[in-house]
């Protein structure tokens, strides 16, 4: 999975998000390696309680910060929001009837 490298991290289970509470973050899943000449059809995610989803989007068309084939994902964290880690689930099928899951978790610090 090639992501944007500065949200990114990498830990002993896989990469990761880190956030503060009460911050919202953008970032990018970047699946066109992944994909050869197939394209993504469209996007659902679940996300552990206590963190929002608040935007998932398929990039599809190439602009001067996008490419096509990338996942833009926006999540809240909220001053409600326990400190911890949440796992964020991201199933996105294409057009040729693949279906591609991607797991990663959220770091919240204080």
């Amino acid at each position: 999975m090639t992501v944007t490298p500065n949200i990114w991290r990498q830990g002993n289970q896989g990469q990761y998000v880190q956030m503060r509470l009460g911050e919202t973050t953008t970032f990018v899943i970047d699946l066109r390696n992944e994909l050869g000449s197939d394209a993504l059809a469209s996007v659902s995610m679940t996300i552990d309680s206590g963190l929002e989803l608040v935007s998932s989007v398929l990039r599809t068309d190439t602009t001067i910060r996008s490419t096509a084939h990338q996942i833009l994902i926006m999540v809240r964290a909220p001053e409600t929001t326990a400190v911890g880690v949440y796992h964020v689930k991201c199933v996105t099928p294409t057009a040729n009837g693949l279906t591609i899951v991607k797991h990663f978790d959220v770091l919240i610090e204080e």
